[in-house]
């Protein structure tokens, strides 16, 4: 399975296709969603098999084919598939503190906001990534506006950011406090101040009510402390999953407005 799931490969008939956005290598992030698709087939009584996705090109168009039958990823998908496709929500990250924010070096004095970064380069992951989609709507003409150069997640922002690969770094602020615990190398120019629901699982409509309802409790259930430890540790502080609420995740879908493929 680990090699199919490397490759993106086809996967047997019957079986349930779990996956997520793009995060990293599948050496880096694989493994703690081949421990939740193994504990997902033993709950649910059906074979879940994880599919790994290298780049946002590919993701997105399975989405909009709705070729995956259990997906975990960020609020703008969620909510997208709720709205426009037949998918259920049966668990979501419980409530967080973080937020997204572009920090540059603390000596770049050409930078003092947001809106400056018009037409310069920003280390991050590109659209339809929430984070890129936070910054982007803060211009108004699309003709004028950061170039979002593709790294490996925050800390590779970072990195590329003292490195001088770009003039600014597209982040969460959990992740800049631990690499720049006193703000001596950056300095944030931006922070996004939506209040946007966590990410979540959701189900499609291939999957039977009885056995959607056992993935659900399953994911939510204190068991899941122990059978996806590596997942809760990654994605969730090591927290159990909360229960769904997805009237939180009305309207959030419009943050894909413009996107390729994203039309209602």
């Amino acid at each position: 399975m680990g090699l199919l799931s490397l490759l993106g490969g086809a996967v047997a008939r019957g079986d349930l296709v779990f996956s997520t956005q793009p995060r990293g290598p599948y050496a880096k992030v694989g493994p703690a969603f081949e421990q939740v698709a193994d504990y997902l087939s033993k709950v649910s009584g059906e074979k879940v098999v994880y599919r790994h996705f290298g780049d946002w090109i590919s993701y997105s168009a399975a989405i909009r084919k709705d070729d995956l039958d259990i997906v975990f990823d960020g609020p703008q998908f969620v909510a997208w598939r709720l709205a426009y496709r037949t998918h259920t929500l049966v668990a979501m990250l419980p409530p967080s503190d973080a937020t997204h924010i572009v920090v540059v070096k603390k000596d770049n004095s050409a930078i003092a906001q947001v809106k400056q970064l018009a037409g310069r380069t920003v280390c991050g992951r590109p659209p339809p990534n929430l984070a890129s989609l936070e910054l982007l709507r803060e211009f108004d003409n699309p003709a004028r506006v950061p170039f979002i150069v593709e790294v490996d997640g925050y800390e590779g922002a970072y990195r590329g950011l003292m490195q001088g690969k770009c003039a600014a770094a597209l982040m969460s602020n959990t992740v800049y406090e631990k690499l720049d615990k006193d703000a001596r190398a950056a300095r944030v120019v931006f922070t996004s101040e939506r209040k946007l629901p966590p990410g979540g699982f959701t189900v499609g409509r291939g999957i039977a009510p009885e056995a959607r309802a056992k993935i659900g409790k399953a994911l939510t259930s204190p068991d899941s402390a122990k059978a996806i430890k590596a997942f809760l540790d990654d994605y969730s502080k090591g927290r159990t999953l909360a229960e769904p609420r997805p009237e939180e995740y009305k309207g959030v879908e419009n943050l894909l407005k413009g996107e390729f493929g994203f039309e209602p």
